[in-house]
């Protein structure tokens, strides 16, 4: 096990962020079975103190969960002096692997949930009767199921981790050992391809006027494919291009070295959870016949989307068209 300052920091995080998430999701899904039974004056007050509690604990557990997505990755990026052989995160993450990879996907991917439920959560309170209120607690069982995920996981790479020999991201990715499979190791523009044609389509769908639930399940799908195309996209193609070394496959030593491309690609990731909340919000507010009275906040959604879908976007696309303006100059 390797300790030091960021390391304790994010056993702090993690620990409290994850005490908050158990006691909130607890008392949310024990407030949505209350609500099955007879509701008394006295039992209503309970249950409004129950869900008060709940959305607290939820509220303040997962904005610390949200900062811990950054905190993590500065942690890994902290321990490369102190794993030999380790030259970007790549090798940080061999040298407990499955249990760092499986902790950095979902470091990435919960926040699609994370911002799901805390714009349903802020749209429900503006109506009297709160409409999404059952599902916005139902939705915490699978929550609290993945954030335990998580939680073990991380325990089990911090506990672990040690100051043992790995191999590098070339030796991993570009020297084809046979241990990694070649959708990671080849230069393609099929990723790219497939992220901007489901890029275009989603606009697409969120620019109509009328929405249909086929629609509003579409741009959440979209928004996953997105996610994982934008990855793959810089990994296969992006690094080697903008690194301008053909043979050099890795997201992290990209991500590290160009600013450019680390800020559009944030930009991106956040469009694209919004996005995810603007299809599920959609289809509910339709499933309730409650899109009328839910539409306004919607355009609020969709605008704050366009603005970083437009930004990340465009900082990638320029990045990318001078790198090949460079290449074919060389």
């Amino acid at each position: 096990m390797i300790i030091n300052r960021v390391v304790v920091v994010y056993y702090l995080f993690l620990f409290f962020s994850f005490a908050l998430g158990l006691l909130g999701a607890s008392i949310g899904l024990y407030a949505a079975f209350l609500r099955k039974s007879d509701i008394t004056p006295e039992s209503r007050y309970k249950l409004d103190k129950y869900l008060y509690l709940c959305s607290s604990a939820m509220y303040l557990g997962i904005w610390l969960r949200i900062i811990m997505v950054p905190l993590w990755f500065y942690m890994l990026q902290n321990l490369i002096p102190l794993i030999p052989g380790a030259m970007c995160l790549a090798g940080v993450h061999q040298n407990v692997p499955v249990y760092s990879w499986v902790s950095s996907s979902l470091k990435l991917f919960l926040p699609l949930l994370y911002f799901t439920w805390i714009v349903i959560s802020i749209i429900d309170k503006k109506f009297i009767e709160q409409p999404f209120l059952k599902f916005r607690y139902y939705f915490l069982a699978p929550l609290l199921i993945l954030i335990f995920i998580e939680f073990f996981f991380d325990i089990r790479y911090l506990l672990f981790i040690k100051p043992v020999k790995v191999t590098c991201c070339t030796a991993m990715f570009d020297l084809n050992t046979g241990n990694v499979p070649k959708i990671f190791t080849e230069s393609h523009w099929y990723w790219i391809l497939a992220f901007c044609f489901t890029f275009i389509a989603q606009n697409v769908l969120m620019l109509k006027r009328k929405m249909k639930k086929y629609s509003c399940f579409l741009i959440s799908l979209f928004s996953t494919l997105l996610f994982i195309s934008l990855l793959f996209s810089l990994h296969t193609k992006l690094s080697p291009l903008i690194l301008n070394a053909p043979f050099h496959h890795c997201i992290f030593c990209l991500l590290q070295i160009n600013m450019y491309v680390l800020t559009g690609t944030v930009l991106l990731l956040i469009g694209i959870y919004m996005a995810f909340t603007y299809g599920i919000i959609g289809f509910l507010s339709i499933a309730y016949r409650w899109e009328a009275k839910v539409m306004p906040y919607m355009k609020k959604i969709k605008f704050i989307n366009m603005v970083f879908y437009i930004s990340g976007f465009l900082l990638l696309l320029f990045t990318t068209i001078t790198s090949l303006a460079n290449e074919n100059i060389i």
